[in-house]
């Protein structure tokens, strides 16, 4: 490539850009004579109007969220007391039930130094047994029971 060749390229690029700048400035300018300045100061009220009803509305979704957040709060709350009045009565109902059970159960118990297992009256009817043989009464309370399955002598 010759040196005049080469000028020639860069004068014809210059050339281009110019006139392509040209071009963009003239496109824009006709860009902004679109809207007329009345035109434009109405377009920009109606976006502001727009923008505070949009506002308006999240603010009143925004209220309504807390309120609705602030009820099922409450609510839970409200479960949370429950679950635990159930938890408790639950624990009182099984307490019970087993106390009354235990009742039935046999049981170790340390008479006069022996260990041994009972069964649930065998307690109370030992102590009924030796108050009446302290008392004397010993006759009384195991005769009839003792006659009563011992066959009569003359029969």
């Amino acid at each position: 490539m010759s040196k005049l060749e080469h000028s020639f390229k860069q004068t014809l690029s210059g050339a281009f850009c110019l006139s392509a700048t040209l071009v963009c400035l003239t496109a824009s300018s006709s860009a902004w004579a679109l809207f007329s300045d009345d035109e434009a100061r109405k377009a920009i009220l109606d976006l502001r109007k727009s923008l505070a009803t949009t506002q308006l509305e999240l603010q009143n979704q925004i209220e309504k969220l807390k309120a609705d957040n602030a009820e099922l709060r409450g609510k839970v709350e409200s479960l949370e007391k429950q679950g635990e009045d159930i938890n408790n009565s639950q624990k009182t109902y099984y307490q019970d039930l087993d106390t009354r059970l235990g009742n039935f159960e046999p049981r170790s118990i340390t008479i006069e130094g022996v260990s041994g297992t009972v069964q649930p009256g065998e307690k109370k009817a030992y102590d009924e047994a030796l108050k009446a043989f302290q008392a004397g009464f010993c006759w009384k309370v195991f005769s009839k029971p003792l006659l009563a399955s011992r066959p009569l002598l003359g029969s």
